[in-house]
């Protein structure tokens, strides 16, 4: 027996039984990993975090998540847009900094497919063949992971997700080409660590219209984070190797969710040596990354 905490029908294809979200399967509805053995495929369960399962049931349409590196903000993402496309036929697209992090989002998108399809029973992808950017739910729902870009997203209608938006190259015209792909009311979905003061992500954090969601890595280990091998993750000693060369700041950006002013100096250290490099004035205000 499915319970849905809200109360709402969830619509599925004419003639076919509704798509079972397996967050609404239990409220702590199992993610996967795989590992391979052989050519068999092994699933080890193991439960969504409280945080993680608190940023999937908040479906306001403006979702902004500053967290810790390491706490499952990809792979959280990547569930959320498989469940926006269970819920209804739509169009998804994740936007990752780079070309290898959008193909990890979509390794993370067939992981959760895969565990779905072992919870539930049956199929959830159609007959088309997945793409290593792109794949299709049998109710016609698309999901993509690409590297972001203002012209990969011009022209796009549905829901979009950022991830790691504080490193997106161009994030000022990613977002201004983005927001109209949400005017009739898709959800947009934001995740990232922090990287200073001088990007957009930091701006969004700050500005109203959001649902605000905060995790460091304290407190995600108090709900129950551990490391990869199950055993407890030892964060003083993270602190220790972070802060060896004695420079906090980093340690305070990338766990403590910390917008950090001087954990960005060596950057624009190297904007202004290129600059020099060739020749070309260095304006403070140019490398923001907005």
């Amino acid at each position: 027996m499915t319970h849905n905490p809200h109360g709402q029908k969830r619509p599925g294809v004419q003639g076919q039984e509704p798509p079972v979200f397996p967050l609404y399967v239990h409220q702590d509805y199992c993610i996967c990993v795989c590992v391979s053995v052989g050519e068999r495929i092994m699933f080890e369960l193991s439960p969504l975090l409280p945080y993680q399962r608190e940023w999937l049931r908040d479906r306001r349409k403006k979702k902004i998540w500053l967290a810790s590196r390491q706490i499952g903000k990809s792979f959280t993402l990547a569930l959320e847009a498989i469940g926006e496309g269970l819920e209804r036929k739509c169009n998804n697209m994740i936007l990752s900094a780079s070309e290898r992090q959008s193909r990890e989002v979509m390794e993370k998108v067939a992981i959760h497919i895969k565990a779905i399809e072992l919870v539930r029973g049956g199929k959830l992808t159609s007959g088309r063949e997945p793409g290593k950017e792109e794949v299709e739910l049998f109710n016609g729902s698309r999901i993509l992971s690409l590297p972001s870009s203002p012209d990969t997203v011009r022209g796009f209608s549905g829901n979009v997700f950022l991830d790691e938006f504080a490193f997106h190259k161009d994030a000022t015209e990613v977002w201004s080409a983005m927001y109209p792909s949400i005017t009739r009311g898709a959800l947009v979905s934001i995740a990232s660590t922090p990287f200073g003061k001088f990007n957009l992500f930091h701006d969004l954090f700050m500005a109203d219209g959001f649902s605000k969601h905060k995790v460091d890595i304290y407190e995600a280990v108090r709900q129950g984070l551990k490391g990869l091998d199950g055993k407890p993750i030892d964060i003083e000693a993270i602190k220790r190797d972070m802060t060896i060369s004695g420079d906090e700041a980093r340690w305070r950006q990338e766990y403590l969710c910390s917008f950090e002013s001087s954990a960005v100096g060596a950057y624009f250290d190297y904007l202004m040596t290129q600059a020099e490099n060739e020749g070309v004035a260095f304006n403070e205000k140019e490398p923001r990354s907005k």
